[in-house]
């Protein structure tokens, strides 16, 4: 990974609060347990999408937080 995108990633991160910290933590773990979703061996198709990601965050088209994790806890339930 660039290491222009692990210092954007690390920003990111750094202004998150502990409860996004936490909930962040929760569903990547609770993914990466999912066998079903497919191991990206592309290390340049990955960064790809993490930049393009990033620019969609940069221009404010993300999803927050708060709406995120209330549709996998619609989707998955809640822990």
């Amino acid at each position: 990974m660039s290491t222009a995108l692990k210092n954007k990633i690390t920003q990111r991160l750094s202004k998150m609060d502990a409860t996004e910290l936490k909930q962040a933590w929760l569903i990547i773990n609770e993914i990466g347990q999912d066998k079903r979703i497919p191991v990206i061996v592309d290390k340049a198709k990955l960064e790809q999408q993490l930049a393009k990601g990033i620019r969609q965050l940069d221009k404010g088209e993300g999803t927050d937080m708060h709406s995120f994790v209330t549709g996998l806890k619609k989707k998955y339930g809640s822990r």
